[in-house]
């Protein structure tokens, strides 16, 4: 095989493995959410957010989302799909 098809099926390969894990992490994420009541609003991806160097194999995301009483807030999610949802922390916004 030629070395660059060899490295462009690789590369095709590792983004589609990226684009994957994050799509099942935003399932993961709403699902999480949706079983306390809340909706989720929007989800970021944070490549580099606070304590990424610690989570070798945990995504962090900031997501904005409306609580079971309305309330609007932002919270900090690690997720995986060895470990589930985790969130750091949360924080209310003002309406």
């Amino acid at each position: 095989m030629v070395p660059e098809v060899a490295l462009l099926i690789c590369l095709v390969a590792m983004c589609a493995s990226l684009w994957m894990s994050l799509r099942l992490d935003r399932i993961r994420i709403r699902r999480h959410f949706a079983a306390m009541g809340a909706s989720v609003q929007s989800q970021r991806w944070l490549p580099f957010g606070r304590g990424w160097i610690g989570s070798l194999h945990e995504t962090i995301y900031r997501v904005r989302c409306v609580d079971r009483d309305g309330k609007p807030m932002v919270a900090i999610v690690r997720t995986s799909v060895l470990t589930g949802v985790h969130v750091d922390e949360t924080t209310p916004l003002a309406e």
